[in-house]
């Protein structure tokens, strides 16, 4: 029984233990390309309709990914957290209409 605890596992082992995971780390957010959405019309939109947003991100969808747009909507919002509570709700309803309409499967 050299190596080994009363309870029949080895020496040092973790339960459940996964590698890599730290806690208190943080994801950092990079948008590369700025104003990608704003060629389509999606711009200013604290200041448009729905509807208008809406027409904005179907234009879009002609020309890019869903999911690549569904996932920079998501990102701009969360970058606008604390910053323009406003701006991150209307991001947000926005992404949730896209998953909705745009047949965008995420995990």
């Amino acid at each position: 029984m050299v190596g080994q605890s009363k309870s029949g596992s080895k020496k040092g082992s973790k339960k459940g233990s996964k590698k890599g995971s730290k806690r208190g780390s943080k994801k950092v957010i990079i948008i590369v390309d700025k104003d990608v959405l704003g060629k389509y019309g999606y711009d200013n939109i604290k200041n448009i309709s729905v509807n208008k947003r809406h027409i904005a991100l179907k234009k879009a969808l002609k020309e890019l990914k869903p999911l690549s747009v569904y996932r920079r909507l998501i990102a701009i919002a969360t970058l606008n957290k604390n910053k323009d509570v406003k701006l991150h709700d209307i991001l947000r309803a926005d992404a949730e209409w896209m998953k909705t309409n745009a047949l965008i499967k995420t995990t």
